[in-house]
């Protein structure tokens, strides 16, 4: 039986067939030894005994070892897009992920990511990062005329009237000289 391996010499029934442990299996029918349960390879994985196939870590998993149990969820800021992996790859800059992610995102609006494998950063205050950026690297200062007092925001603010700014990358406008 697939699964299961006897080596009772001229047995004459299933009831000595022994499973194949965990984390291995054996697709052959009459299997006279213990060394034909394999080892489930890398990327792959098998949980019960007396199996006749491994199945594949799921994308967002992986297992760099053969003959386990189980596959591990990928840790953050790191993704997995296919299934049977071994490894999973760092989140390219601007992006981040969740653990067990197949997808790494980009980051938020008023973030951004400047490190391969990291979490997205707040944009320091002065700056702005709008959401829907493709180019998530770095923060964009504020421009002449507006800023920004707050961290981690998606936009900056006009100044209003009377107060004026023509700096870039400022926190707070200034007052009109009085004539």
């Amino acid at each position: 039986m697939p699964g299961k391996y006897s080596e009772d010499l001229g047995a004459n029934s299933t009831k000595s067939c022994k499973h194949c442990s965990i984390g291995k299996h054996n697709a052959d029918i009459g299997s006279a030894s213990r060394n034909k349960c394999l080892k489930c390879p890398k990327g792959k994985f098998q949980k019960l005994d007396g199996s006749a196939f491994c199945l594949p870590c799921s994308p967002g998993e992986y297992q760099k070892f053969e003959g386990r149990e189980s596959c591990n969820a990928c840790e953050e800021n790191t993704k997995n897009e296919q299934a049977n992996s071994a490894e999973c790859s760092d989140c390219e800059v601007g992006k981040e992920s969740e653990p067990g992610s197949a997808k790494c995102q980009f980051c938020q609006a008023g973030k951004f990511g400047d490190e391969v494998g990291t979490s997205c950063k707040s944009c320091d205050a002065g700056q702005h990062q709008a959401s829907g950026t493709t180019n998530a690297t770095k923060c964009v200062e504020c421009g002449p005329g507006r800023y920004q007092l707050n961290t981690g925001q998606a936009s900056c603010l006009p100044c209003i009237p009377g107060l004026f700014q023509n700096l870039t990358g400022q926190e707070s406008c200034n007052e009109c000289p009085i004539n």
